[in-house]
């Protein structure tokens, strides 16, 4: 399977504001099965499937230009994240023709591969009363994904830039046309929105998945059947190929103030020592996860059917199923990849003093690019700010689970 489609071209130039670039997207499926009979009771069936899903969109530079920063004077410094093509530029006072007022939509490119491994196998035998299956079932799941945020820069203008007066004053004039053309963006968390410059954190995940199981078609009489069954799923948590993973652990030494910090209580005038505790910590080689593994995924399978007089049926039955694992491979990590992307805000005045223009847009930033940590800061990482990351605790990873029961009568 394959597609492909291009947005609308509004003004035929690489800054259209209207039109994505090409997009396109790819599915492929492999699939081989055998199945041997070894007697007319007993019989195996193995699986063995592959699919893989590519989905690729780009909403920069549709006409294809070579330099787009370049040509328009921009840095080309810009390109840090590998996408040829302009900032977005928001107006702030001005009606835009698609995402943006001019540049194109910093949202819109995508990079997705997903692959799925699978491989099974079923045994059925029939025995007496009694038809036995029982199976195991695994799955390699691995996915490289994509998102852009601002990976050329996202470039605001309002008012402010050309007022009279600082600090959001409305009555003091300027316009947000006029700071384009001087180049004065907004200040950092201005009502507007901001400026700013993200490198992305692109992250390639894999995880493996286990199922085993095992039933029983009970022929107990002519009138009753039972049906008894088990299945149990184990979910590995997900790893990153580059171990660009943390979590939070509230319990670790803290390497602030060689860990403690000692004060006079004043009610009793009594020295107190306090440990200090908590801070991100990061997959290493040898540990890999963010996540501990659920273990506790058991399910039974119970069903009967009772044929109580000789035109009616009872049937009935209860099972437990166990849904995805919050584990599992992602694209767009939520929380646990603290580090490993980092955004750079404009400074557009002196000092940060809100009304002395500092930059240009040949320029923006001056002071380069602010670049990832990684995981070189340890347990530094974050500190004074939020830390961040799942707790790789038994009760952080339960799988979601349901229970399902059914009681009905039928009449023939």
């Amino acid at each position: 399977q394959y597609s492909h489609g291009k947005g609308l071209d509004c003004f035929k130039n690489f800054t259209d504001p209207c039109q994505g670039g090409p997009g396109w997207t790819n599915a492929h499926l492999f699939a081989i099965n055998d199945t041997h009979t070894f007697s007319p009771s007993l019989l195996l069936n193995v699986t063995l499937g592959f699919t893989r899903g590519v989905w690729h969109i780009d909403s920069y530079n549709p006409h294809g230009v070579n330099d787009p920063l370049g040509t328009l004077g921009f840095p080309s410094y810009l390109q840090s994240n590998g996408f040829k093509g302009v900032p977005a530029i928001y107006l702030s006072t001005y009606a835009n023709n698609g995402s943006t007022s001019t540049g194109t939509d910093p949202y819109g490119n995508y990079r997705l591969g997903q692959d799925t491994g699978q491989l099974s196998a079923t045994i059925d035998k029939v025995h007496g009363q009694h038809e036995l299956k029982f199976g195991f079932d695994g799955r390699l799941h691995q996915m490289n994904y994509l998102q852009t945020n601002a990976p050329v820069g996202i470039f605001s203008f309002d008012e402010n830039g050309t007022s009279m007066c600082p600090n959001d004053i409305a009555d003091c004039g300027g316009d947000a046309m006029a700071s384009f053309l001087t180049g004065t963006m907004t200040l950092p968390n201005d009502s507007f929105g901001s400026s700013y410059y993200e490198i992305q954190f692109r992250p390639a995940t894999s995880n493996y998945q286990y199922g085993f199981f095992g039933q029983d078609n009970w022929k107990v009489s002519s009138k009753l059947t039972l049906n008894l069954g088990l299945r149990y799923d184990v979910t590995l948590p997900r790893t990153d190929r580059y171990n660009r993973q943390n979590y939070f652990n509230p319990n670790v030494a803290s390497p602030l103030a060689g860990g403690s910090i000692s004060y006079t209580e004043p009610v009793n005038n009594q020295p107190v020592t306090v440990q200090l505790t908590g801070g991100e910590v990061f997959a290493t080689p040898s540990q890999r996860t963010n996540y501990v593994t659920d273990w506790s995924n058991l399910q039974p399978r119970l069903g009967f059917a009772y044929q109580f007089a000789p035109k009616m049926v009872v049937r009935g039955g209860y099972g437990i199923y166990y849904g995805q694992s919050r584990s599992g491979v992602t694209g767009v990590v939520p929380y646990g990849g603290q580090g490993f992307n980092q955004y750079t805000s404009v400074i557009p005045t002196y000092q940060n003093q809100g009304d002395t223009p500092y930059l240009h847009l040949s320029n923006p930033y001056p002071n380069g690019l602010i670049q990832p940590t990684g995981n070189s800061l340890g347990l530094m990482n974050d500190v004074g700010f939020n830390g961040n990351g799942p707790l790789r605790t038994a009760v952080a990873n339960r799988t979601p689970y349901e229970q399902s029961w059914s009681l009905g009568v039928e009449r023939e």
